[in-house]
């Protein structure tokens, strides 16, 4: 568990002093709080908080099948050059988080790496992505699960 926890740490660190580097891009799509829907696994209500040009924090409160409830919040850098379109922008991302799921009979807790792509509207207050997270349940046993979210979110200023 000690090793998990540190992996994820070294691992944070190391790409959050990178994203600094990554993209001298002026966003200059100016919204910096979303919320929208995910459909996928899981499925709900998600939102995005901008930190800065090139780091967020976002989440999702969300079900899977009517009977497992999932709540997920990740630390996401983009990469705002990777891909140059005319309009808008369409940052690659990738982070690291934590999610908690609950059933009838039990609950799970675990790290989430997300890896996704999403477009972001330059006249519109829009924003679609689609990711997808390769997991690592930690209680109440540990194995291996894959999560993948299509989704918009309608930013505020």
């Amino acid at each position: 568990m000690k090793k998990i926890i540190l992996t994820a740490l070294v691992f944070t660190v190391v790409f959050s002093t990178t994203a600094f580097c990554v993209s001298s891009t002026v966003l200059t799509w100016n919204r910096d709080f979303g919320i929208g829907i995910i459909a996928g696994d899981p499925t709900g209500l998600s939102f995005k908080i901008w930190q800065t040009k090139t780091t967020a924090i976002d989440g999702a409160l969300g079900w899977w099948l009517g009977d497992y409830v999932n709540v997920h919040v990740d630390y996401l850098i983009h990469n705002l050059t990777l891909i140059k379109i005319k309009e808008g922008l369409m940052p690659v991302y990738f982070g690291i988080g934590a999610f908690a799921g609950a059933w009838g009979g039990g609950g799970d807790l675990g790290i989430r790496v997300p890896l996704g792509l999403s477009y972001l509207f330059q006249d519109s207050p829009l924003e679609l992505f689609f990711e997808i997270a390769p997991s690592l349940n930690v209680i109440p046993g540990t194995s291996f699960g894959v999560g993948w979210g299509l989704g918009a979110r309608y930013y505020f200023q």
